[in-house]
């Protein structure tokens, strides 16, 4: 098969090369970015090698972290505030970025020989011919023009007229945080979801949940602040009105008044840089250095969030509590809070798999405040994860259940009728030919599915963004941004995802789990625990969908338990379970 391939071009990312990479080139162009640019029969790119990539990469990125250089590793290097260190906040960029590298070496690697010869490889990752041990293969680091929009002088000036002008709308409400006992940091993707009287509009919303059930008079919310990766796409526009929550462009511009902050940030910032040079030059690993380098300025605002965070902690505060452990902005949030004394608090925000990022760790991190005091999980089956593998603390963990399981009774009170669809749950998959090919095989499975009815569900992150318009020509298909997951989950007779925590939801309902599959990976690990049917393709999706009734019943018998395993209890009352925790924890403290 790639022997009908005469010349091949291949590129490490969905962007377009500049024209002189191109000039004269006649061939095929693939992205090895990809897993699915290449058939597998081709590159044999097998599951087993794909995770033997991920395992040298974290084992690399864990042991150069402290790895000790004249007496002093990375880690220690780059620690600020006392307790706190930067290589937190870095190694999520630089663990991805060696990833999409040895992917890309990897899979060149595996191109016959015979076909190297004609190979050329354009790639902005820092791979060189001597690492890919080849004189065959032609590598040229990338110019590469990117699709997406630039922001220009008028798009900054946008932005920042925007950001003054919710800073000083929220000018007033700061007084909210000086007075709170619990200071919640929650991402403002979800803000647009949520209408202005703070009830849920699209998507269950577990912070308002969670302080609706005692504690909303001591409580204040702060709509977490992230740089729009286009102006067009921001959600800055947003208006939330919440009495307790409070824009965190007004902290951020507080900060700048103070000067406190950015003084701070100016020096610790200059010593960090310096003690991460000397590193370098004492033997540290050069790809490790070259990507916390190359993106210095995004850690530089991690640490101006940090101390804008610690000036607006006051001593009523007790409690700092952040929606997503995984997101690195939140540590900035609970790392400050730590150090005006209050409790940090992280709760479980998807599935944690064997190499996630935000879980890559090892006892000797712990000591630089890596994860919050308590953290809370969904089930003993992520406890023992976190604990396993990434050698957190077991004295942290608190295992309550998940959040959003607490309207469950609600939802199912209000839907007592007939089921009356498939839903097919969407994912914005990191990997763009991946989603393609996913979204592909389910929309021919609907379409080849005249007699049943269908409703999509996009993922939040891709709500008003138009992605869906094939899905909705179709006459037996019907596109839902701003309905309730639960209250289509309540509705629906099955659900078909990737692999998507609303796959591990769907049990709650007693409905059938169709996950689609092409990579064969099982990647949220469903099929192992008997609850999904993996489908490869649109033609056994299809078949699927058309005996649903019948599969129905091998499922549910496995549901009890995995939700026992994954969920602890549904019961309605994770949110008392939690404010439990935390305030025997405060009484501890004390």
């Amino acid at each position: 098969m790639f022997s009908n391939y005469h010349n091949i071009l291949v590129l490490d990312a969905p962007k377009k090369p500049t024209s002189d990479k191109l000039l004269n080139f006649q061939g095929t162009v693939f992205s090895l970015k990809s897993f699915s640019e290449f058939p597998s029969t081709v590159l044999d790119f097998s599951k087993d090698k794909q995770k033997a990539v991920y395992d040298k990469v974290s084992s690399k990125v864990l042991k150069e972290a402290h790895h000790k250089y004249q007496g002093k590793s990375l880690s220690e290097r780059l620690v600020f505030d006392e307790n706190h260190t930067l290589w937190h906040f870095s190694k999520f960029r630089v663990y991805h970025s060696m990833i999409d590298s040895e992917l890309l070496k990897t899979k060149i690697r595996l191109v016959p020989a015979e076909n190297q010869k004609s190979l050329l490889v354009i790639s902005d990752s820092s791979v060189s011919n001597s690492e890919l041990n080849s004189n065959e293969i032609s590598f040229q680091r990338a110019s590469v023009n990117s699709s997406s929009k630039k922001s220009g002088a008028g798009d900054l000036i946008l932005l920042g007229v925007q950001f003054l002008k919710n800073a000083l709308f929220n000018w007033t409400k700061l007084s909210i945080l000086s007075k709170a006992k619990y200071v919640f940091l929650y991402d403002r993707s979800m803000v647009q979801l949520l209408s202005i009287d703070g009830e849920s509009k699209g998507y269950f919303n577990p912070v308002l949940s969670f302080l609706e059930s005692s504690k909303t008079d001591e409580s204040a919310i702060i709509l977490d602040f992230q740089l729009p990766k286009q102006i067009s796409s921001s959600s800055l526009e947003t208006q939330f009105k919440a009495k307790n929550a409070v824009w965190s462009e007004a902290i951020l511009l507080k900060g700048m008044l103070a000067i406190s902050p950015i003084r701070k940030t100016i020096s610790c910032s200059g010593k960090l840089l310096n003690q991460l040079e000397q590193w370098k030059i004492e033997g540290g690993d050069a790809f490790i250095f070259s990507e916390i380098k190359s993106n210095w300025n995004y850690f530089r605002f991690h640490l101006f969030r940090f101390y804008c965070y610690q000036a607006v902690f006051s001593k009523s505060n007790k409690v700092a509590i952040s929606r997503d452990e995984n997101n690195p902005f939140a540590r900035a949030f609970w790392q400050a809070g730590e150090t005006k004394g209050l409790l940090s608090v992280g709760n479980q925000h998807g599935a944690i798999v064997d190499h996630s990022a935000a879980y890559l760790s090892n006892s000797k991190d712990h000591k630089f405040s890596s994860y919050p005091q308590l953290q809370f999980v969904w089930g003993e089956k992520w406890k023992a994860a976190i604990i396993e593998k990434f050698e957190l603390p077991a004295e942290r963990m608190r295992t309550v259940g998940q959040l959003r399981t607490d309207v469950l009774k609600k939802i199912k009170d209000r839907h007592t009728d007939h089921k009356q669809f498939i839903l097919y749950a969407s994912q914005p998959i990191p990997n763009k030919s991946l989603l393609r090919q996913v979204d592909e095989i389910a929309f021919e499975a609907i379409k080849n599915s005249p007699n049943e009815q269908f409703v999509l569900k996009p993922h939040p992150k891709q709500i008003g963004k138009n992605l869906f318009h094939k899905f909705q020509e179709l006459p037996n298909c019907s596109v839902e941004e701003n309905a309730d997951l639960y209250d289509l989950l309540a509705k629906s007779k099955a659900t078909i995802t990737a692999f998507s925590t609303v796959g591990a939801e769907t049990v709650f309902f007693n409905n059938p789990l169709l996950t689609i599959d092409p990579l064969q990976q099982d990647i949220a690990g469903y099929s192992a625990e008997g609850i999904a049917q993996e489908c490869f393709n649109s033609e056994e999706l299809q078949f699927q969908i058309a005996r649903l009734e019948s599969h129905s019943l091998e499922m549910v018998e496995n549901f009890s338990g995995f939700i026992s395993k994954n969920f602890f209890k549904v019961d309605g009352n994770v949110a008392r379970r939690t404010w439990e925790e935390i305030d025997n924890q405060l009484d501890l403290l004390k």
